[in-house]
């Protein structure tokens, strides 16, 4: 193979589909069904190589045996037009489990391992670092405390909850610091953001770790500053607000994409439609208050029957959550007007037609199954990717509800923001 060549990724999330699933969908033919097989063919005659990524394979070795059959039986029919460009199909799986035989005997496997923790806070900090130059264009130093930094773990997804949220409280006391520096007389560049946790004589007896961030320049007396607490040395919220408020304006300003709120599931069920009413109505008065245009939906997702909900039917390039969604937050889409729950339009207006002043919030009663239906849709990236359709996650928010006391499965967990 040439380096040069271009290469274009065809996914395949398994993480929800059965067999059946899979196999009906590798059946759909044609362009307008953008069928998995049409894609790849159509990569390969324009010269590029075709990685074809079987991603979240499952865990029954049954399954991943029959999976890999049914699509090795849909690149042979392909390949049997196209005989001399084989090699430029690439096999990626990837997984959380052992390999059945034939996956472990056909290809060459790499076991990942989370890194040390030193290697961890150093990825951490420069990820902090990154974000807040990004979303800042003032100059700055970064000073961490050795105490603030996350403790070792095995999942790396918490460690996004770190440096987010710490970027995100750094981004604003150098958004106002900057501002005090334009009306001051002092035109020096050097801002320096210093966060550090608070010696625990100066908090009260069992209260959560303190935190403080501060902005100074040039060693003067703070310019802003603020209070944070962190239940688990990840996740941190202003003292003076809720953790709902937090993790909204994280979502809103798009700190986080997309934000995962759950409701917790250690409550009687009257209690739990209780907390799921008051957190409706808190994010309801947190859009008026911030003149967000709100746009909710709701759906339940208990069995393999209502797989449909989240993506659609296997013949629909969009369909299902992910319809919503696209309708919701894509600049491009042909949907100009939605109306709205909450809206702070003109006068008897109940439209909104301004992206960066819309926020999506999607309230969803789980069981297992539904966990795991939604696990791509929550993953923490900026975008949600199949062979058919990318559905950006800007500005929105999934609040969970697990129904009947089901137990959290540690995917949810460690996508999760924060517990309320």
């Amino acid at each position: 193979l040439n380096p040069s060549m271009s290469a274009d990724v065809v996914k395949v999330p398994l993480n929800s589909m059965t067999p059946e699933d899979l196999n009906n969908i590798l059946k759909v033919q044609g362009i307008s069904d953008w069928s998995v097989e049409r894609v790849i063919e159509q990569s390969l005659v324009k010269g590029n190589v075709v990685i074809l990524h079987l991603e979240e394979n499952p865990e029954p070795h049954a399954v991943q045996s029959k999976m890999f059959e049914l699509v090795q039986k849909m690149v042979r029919g392909l390949l049997s037009k196209y005989q001399d460009l084989g090699a430029k199909v690439i096999y990626v799986i990837t997984s959380n489990y052992v390999p059945c035989k034939v996956i472990h005997d056909s290809f060459n496997i790499i076991e990942l391992f989370a890194p040390t923790h030193e290697e961890q806070r150093t990825w951490a900090k420069d990820m902090l670092q990154q974000k807040v130059q990004d979303y800042m264009s003032t100059k700055f130093e970064l000073n961490i405390g050795a105490e603030v930094y996350p403790p070792y773990t095995s999942d790396m997804r918490p460690l996004n909850n770190w440096w987010l949220c710490l970027g995100f409280f750094a981004s604003k006391v150098l958004v106002s610091s900057s501002h005090q520096k334009q009306r001051s007389e002092d035109h020096s560049n050097k801002l320096c953001v210093r966060i550090e946790k608070i010696q625990q004589q100066r908090q009260k007896a069992n209260a959560e770790n303190e935190y403080l961030v501060t902005c100074f320049r040039n060693g003067n007396a703070p310019l802003e500053e603020y209070t944070l607490t962190s239940p688990d040395s990840f996740f941190f919220q202003d003292k003076l607000h809720s953790k709902l408020d937090t993790i909204l304006h994280m979502c809103f300003r798009e700190y986080v994409t997309p934000a995962v709120i759950i409701v917790s599931n250690k409550k009687e069920k009257e209690k739990k439609d209780a907390a799921v009413v008051k957190i409706s109505t808190n994010v309801k008065e947190w859009a008026e208050e911030n003149e967000v245009h709100l746009r909710t939906t709701h759906v339940t997702l208990l069995s393999e029957e209502d797989k449909h909900l989240v993506t659609g039917n296997p013949s629909e390039i969009r369909g299902g959550l992910l319809s919503y969604i696209d309708d919701s937050n894509n600049k491009n889409s042909t949907a100009k007007i939605f109306d709205c729950h909450h809206h702070h339009c003109s006068s008897g207006s109940t439209h909104c037609n301004q992206l960066d002043k819309r926020l999506i919030v999607v309230y969803a009663n789980v069981s297992p199954i539904g966990q795991f239906m939604l696990r791509e849709l929550i993953e923490q990236s900026q975008y949600s990717r199949s062979h058919r359709l990318r559905v950006s996650k800007s500005r929105l928010c999934f609040i969970i509800n697990p129904v009947d006391n089901t137990q959290l499965s540690p995917q949810l967990l460690s996508r999760a923001h924060c517990i309320l």
